[in-house]
């Protein structure tokens, strides 16, 4: 499904703006 592969991006470039 495109939502997995949307999710984790979105969640990686989220992970990103937080600034683990």
């Amino acid at each position: 499904h495109k939502l997995g592969r949307g999710h984790k991006d979105k969640v990686q470039q989220f992970t990103a703006i937080t600034g683990t």
